[in-house]
């Protein structure tokens, strides 16, 4: 069972580093790191779905994440706005939308091999950054 999560993980690394690089061929930086930051809400919805330790997140946590993320948005929407140098397109956020996603589930897998398969963390840090070049 690790050796399908370290699969996963490293395809999900892999696809957060590519999608997420080419993004910028059709968005500027600022609008990549506002998805970026944003990757926090997602990351605590997959963790009910692949970790499924019991641990679950109140209204208050999710709250308290999406205004983290509105705030950061904004301030990156403000500094995209004073450097307006290229116009975003729709295929770079869609780009975005899947690094983030992938993002999203890296950590929640790293939990599952680390907690619920009991992997060693050096174990799971050479497999998964050897299995992503």
């Amino acid at each position: 069972a690790a050796r399908n999560y370290l699969v996963l993980l490293v395809f999900a690394i892999a696809l957060s580093q590519g999608t997420g690089s080419v993004a910028l061929q059709h968005v500027n930086y600022p609008v990549k790191v506002a998805f970026k930051s944003c990757k926090l809400v997602p990351t605590m919805a997959f963790s009910r779905y692949i970790v499924r330790d019991g641990k679950r997140y109140g209204v208050d946590d999710y709250a308290a994440a999406l205004f983290m993320c509105v705030g950061l948005a904004l301030l990156s929407a403000a500094d995209l706005a004073a450097h307006a140098e290229r116009d975003t397109q729709a295929a770079g956020l869609m780009l975005l939308v899947v690094a983030v996603c992938s993002d999203a589930v890296i950590p929640n897998l790293q939990e599952k091999l680390l907690r619920g398969l009991k992997l060693p963390l050096g174990s799971m840090v050479v497999l998964s950054n050897a299995g992503s070049f």
